[in-house]
């Protein structure tokens, strides 16, 4: 098993990062949890889910079991921490009842488009449209609200503009997938777009992380976090 582990690492090493920056972000979360408010406890319990959702895949890959579906899982649990983070830090209702149809459309588009044998890509696609819709909505909400005083040490800020950032750089990868990540074409196509996507996330990661860290600072100075508590 050991053995099948080094030979997953050396063919696939780029696909270790991501989950190296998961584990330490996860980790930081952990050790702030008494300082962190209900968004970022939801933003902690994704990154447990997807601790979980990574390292099943490393084990159904040593075991040669398909772990496709275990991405598509996961693109829904994805949907609903990020939902309701952004619900809890929107003021506005319509922009919260925005979140909430938002949600329920994707929701039924992924039970129509589950695949378990594929990577249902298309449906990532549109998951991406939607994660740049509420991070778009975040920024318009603190422009017109103006409650926060510094916006580079607002937790929320770094977290959407990580995930703005994870989502624009991996929309067309998902959205052309026909092309990108099709095994029949020609395997540097599929390993430089799977490779794309898995630093993009390795830098989500990263500012998950900072979030969680600026987060706390929040919460022990008592600042305005933007939403109701």
């Amino acid at each position: 098993m050991l053995n099948r582990l080094l030979e997953i690492v050396a063919k696939y090493p780029h696909d270790f990062v991501p989950y190296l920056f998961l584990v330490i972000s996860f980790g930081f979360g952990i050790r702030q949890l008494k300082y962190l408010d209900k968004g970022f406890r939801v933003l902690l319990l994704f990154s447990g889910i997807a601790v979980l959702v990574e390292s099943l895949m490393i084990v159904y890959a040593l075991l040669k079991w398909n772990n496709t579906f275990l991405v598509n899982f996961f693109s829904l649990a994805e949907l609903f921490c990020f939902s309701a983070f952004f619900y809890l830090y929107i003021n506005s209702k319509r922009k919260k009842r925005v979140i909430a149809a938002l949600s329920i459309i994707y929701f039924v588009i992924y039970l129509y488009g589950f695949e378990w044998s594929i990577i249902s890509n298309y449906i990532i696609g549109i998951q991406r449209l939607i994660f740049i819709a509420f991070a778009l909505m975040f920024f318009q909400n603190v422009l017109s609200e103006l409650k926060v005083a510094n916006i580079i040490g607002h937790a929320a800020f770094w977290f959407s503009a990580g995930l703005l950032l994870f989502s624009a750089g991996t929309l067309f990868i998902f959205l052309f997938s026909t092309f990108t990540l099709d095994v029949e074409n020609p395997q540097n196509i599929f390993d430089w777009s799977w490779t794309v996507t898995q630093y993009f996330s390795a830098v989500f990661y990263l500012f998950v992380t900072v979030s969680f860290w600026l987060n706390k600072k929040e919460m022990q100075h008592g600042q305005m976090n933007g939403y109701h508590a």
